[in-house]
């Protein structure tokens, strides 16, 4: 079957709509990978503070770095305040954590556990 409109074809200019535009070129955008996309610490055998956030969004803080997690992400914060990273996967004792995963946690919307 035959496509009914004409292939793409090149523009012979940029429209002034995306010349114009008030915001900042994608390009020149500083981003943070590891605070987006960054995960570690998979051994789970490191002793700090481990947090699940089961609904809403959290920020962890820690020595001025700022992580923020959405639903459905974890991560570690060391006690000697020197590292705070996302988890790549949610480590199977907050998964399984008996008293906050319990419907009578109630109003608890983030589970936490110190190793």
């Amino acid at each position: 079957m035959a496509a009914r409109e004409p292939p793409p074809r090149p523009l012979p200019d940029m429209p002034g709509y995306m010349r114009d535009a008030p915001g900042p070129r994608p390009d020149g955008i500083k981003v943070d990978m590891q605070q987006l996309f960054g995960g570690g610490g998979e051994s789970q055998t490191d002793l700090g503070l481990y947090v699940q956030v089961k609904e809403g969004s959290i920020a962890l803080t820690q020595d001025g770095q700022v992580l923020q997690l959405d639903r459905g992400e974890s991560a570690y914060a060391n006690f000697e305040r020197t590292e705070v990273y996302r988890l790549q996967f949610t480590p199977p004792f907050l998964q399984r954590e008996p008293v906050l995963s319990a419907p009578s946690a109630g109003g608890l919307f983030c589970g936490f556990g110190f190793r």
